[in-house]
């Protein structure tokens, strides 16, 4: 890995907004992806992402959740200091990434599997479309 990828900023953020309260589930993870860039991100883009990410020290991945390290929680507030909108921060982060080189892994490679990508991806769309349901009812979330 000689480089990121431009996804791999959207990879970092999507991990801020979903680990805010302590490790982040991957349909969290989903639901900030979503909310950043109005779409749903590949396996192979979270893939990548994560572990590109993790060999700099921004990220990590513990019994398949995802966090910030205290230097990728550093990147984060200085990034939300520049600009509060998350659609806005992609950009940002892409900037900081660019004084960076990945590694390539060793041992501490992580893997996303379909199935887990298929059965949090449904997760979220389920809850969703409950939020989606109740807003269309006139009900509150």
């Amino acid at each position: 890995m000689s480089k990121f990828e431009s996804s791999d900023a959207w990879m970092f953020l999507s991990v801020a907004y979903s680990a805010q309260d302590g490790p982040g589930s991957l349909d969290a993870f989903y639901g900030a992806a979503d909310h950043i860039n109005c779409a749903i991100p590949t396996r192979e883009e979270i893939e990548g992402g994560i572990n590109r990410l993790a060999s700099v020290g921004l990220v990590r991945v513990e019994d398949g959740a995802f966090a910030l390290t205290d230097a990728g929680r550093q990147l984060f507030e200085n990034v939300c200091h520049q600009t509060p909108y998350p659609r806005l921060q992609p950009e940002v982060v892409e900037e900081h990434l660019r004084a960076l080189r990945p590694s390539d892994g060793g041992s501490g490679y992580w893997a996303l599997s379909p199935e887990d990508a298929h059965a949090n991806l449904s997760v979220y769309r389920k809850r969703a479309n409950e939020a989606l349901r109740k807003i269309r009812h006139g009900r509150t979330l």
